[in-house]
């Protein structure tokens, strides 16, 4: 697609630890997906050589490699017990998933039949038939037994509990799990020990409701450390080289902003995310990010990540607060329902405040707005005040915030000086490839890569080469025929999130934007943009 002349192409790359064409699931260090690595390997060298000739490097196009999610191992020890599987293979005598049969367990540990729907995951779904409400009896009832759930680990032979946390509605909201259409919201999801599925079978257990399936290894989708860590690199002009760091706590939702940042474009999408602007070489700032401001935009950016994020310090709290109170059992409910309200407070709050940073860093980052330090510094101290609400309600402490009423005020709202340690996602940010090419010395050089319209991007100044043809005519003759065809090229609103490899051809030099179009016209020329 890139020779074709497709400027944003997008690649999913299927997982290296499934057995191809089929069979079962690989364990880590086996001489089988070992030698899948190495075929993957073999295979990324050939495609960076074949985008090299064709004159695609990181030099002028942005390369952008990532996963979704990691996935959590489910198996036995490994044999021989100091395999490497580089110069040891390993092997496994008992490795799969562990499949728990809800229905069944519920049966016969609980004594429930109550009529529901699951949605079979490593964090499944519940949907009560009737759709009663969270604090009724029936639901009430049902979200307890599933808490009290056990079973006995096959690889193991360990009785131990199969869940690990409960998010009611409420806290569902909170993990951003609830959509504009309430019948596809859940009564109530459970997160899994990760080394276990939940599975929709019979009411019984007279065949085994707890067993492995050997097929399938990977669990992912679950709240486990070492399933929401996962990592992102980047190459390309204007991004640091900085090989592995894990020092930035980053979610996929920041790699759409960076991109248009480091690509000179910018939409009405409103982002969950921010600018990675800690990857971002000097030059390549957006102009409503001063590097004066760094300091406070960037504890903002952190601050917001960690209210805002699925799996950050708020929701982690909020996560553990609503678990406790899901599994309780007092008169009236009463534990239940106060902290639900609690939780619907500060969630109320988080997604008040969240909207307002939000839309301040799009700002910034599109270069339309900048963060008065003190601003950046007012909102960052009201974000970190609403984690450590949410820690003190995990902790079973006192809420000083009025149900329903607005956050404190921030003068006195400074977060204490540590907090309880604990496990965060931290995506390394890797930037393998090569750095950015040098500026030509030559006229023609300077030229040609104004042509490319890097200029923005890199450090030394194109000021000496002429302006390229950015006349909607001009644009669309160097589009693909087939986009000339159609009168129209689509970059996504949003990333797919799956892995990818993702190579973004440049844009047009700041300040140069096309000549007034016609309505029609217009579309076709800020999308090749």
């Amino acid at each position: 697609m890139q020779e074709a002349g497709v400027p944003v192409t997008y690649g999913y790359i299927s997982d290296a630890h499934d057995r191809y064409p089929g069979g079962s699931a690989f364990g880590p260090g086996e001489a089988g997906y070992v030698a899948q690595l190495k075929a993957y390997d073999q295979a990324f060298d050939g495609f960076f050589q074949r985008l090299a000739k064709d004159g695609i490097t990181p030099a002028n196009s942005l390369f952008v490699v990532t996963s979704d999610e990691n996935d959590h191992f489910v198996g036995g020890k490994p044999s021989p017990a100091d395999c490497d599987g580089v110069t040891t293979p390993c092997s496994y005598r008992q490795i799969g998933e562990i499949t728990a049969n809800v229905h069944g367990l519920l049966a016969t540990q609980q004594h429930l039949t109550t009529p529901f729907q699951l949605k079979s995951e490593s964090a499944p779904s519940f949907y009560l038939d009737g759709d009663p409400a969270p604090d009724t009896a029936t639901t009430r009832e049902f979200e307890r037994a599933v808490s009290k759930l056990t079973a006995v680990n096959p690889i193991t032979g360990t009785t131990e509990p199969s869940s690990h946390q409960l998010a009611d509605r409420t806290e569902m909201k909170i993990l951003h799990m609830v959509t504009g259409d309430p019948l596809r919201t859940a009564t109530f999801t459970d997160f899994l020990d990760p080394n276990y599925l939940a599975v929709a079978g019979a009411a019984n257990c007279a065949t085994p409701c707890v067993g492995l399936n050997a097929e399938e290894a990977w669990n992912h989708g679950d709240f486990a450390p070492d399933i929401n860590t996962t990592w992102l690199g980047l190459a390309g002009p204007g991004v640091k080289r900085l090989g592995a760091t894990g020092t930035v706590w980053s979610h996929d939702t920041d790699i759409r902003p960076t991109m248009l940042a480091l690509l000179g474009l910018h939409d009405v999408y409103a982002h969950d995310g921010r600018a990675l602007t800690e990857f971002l070489t000097p030059c390549a700032l957006p102009k409503g990010l001063h590097a004066a401001d760094q300091d406070d935009n960037r504890r903002l950016a952190t601050a917001y990540k960690q209210l805002n994020g699925g799996v950050g310090e708020f929701a982690s709290a909020t996560l553990s607060g609503a678990t406790r109170a899901t599994a309780s059992d007092t008169p009236g409910y009463t534990a239940y329902r106060d902290t639900g309200a609690r939780l619907a407070a500060l969630g109320d709050q988080r997604d008040r405040l969240a909207r307002r940073i939000g839309i301040l860093l799009d700002d910034a980052a599109s270069g339309t707005g900048r963060i008065p330090p003190a601003t950046a510094r007012d909102l960052a101290r009201q974000a970190e005040d609403l984690i450590h609400q949410a820690d003190r309600l995990a902790r079973g402490g006192p809420h000083h915030a009025a149900v329903g009423g607005t956050s404190p005020p921030t003068a006195a709202a400074s977060p204490p000086a540590a907090r309880p340690a604990r496990s965060r996602a931290v995506p390394p940010i890797l930037s393998p490839l090569p750095e950015t090419a040098p500026m030509p010395r030559t006229p023609a050089g300077r030229a040609a890569l104004a042509a490319t319209g890097l200029c923005g991007l890199l450090a030394s100044s194109c000021a000496a080469a002429p302006a390229p043809d950015n006349s909607p005519t001009a644009l669309r003759a160097r589009l693909p025929q087939s986009i000339r065809t159609s009168g129209e090229l689509r970059i996504g609103s949003h990333l797919t999130y799956v892995p990818y490899v993702m190579v973004a051809a440049p844009p047009m030099p700041p300040g140069k934007a096309p000549a007034p179009v016609s309505t029609s016209e217009q579309r076709t020329t800020s999308d090749a943009r």
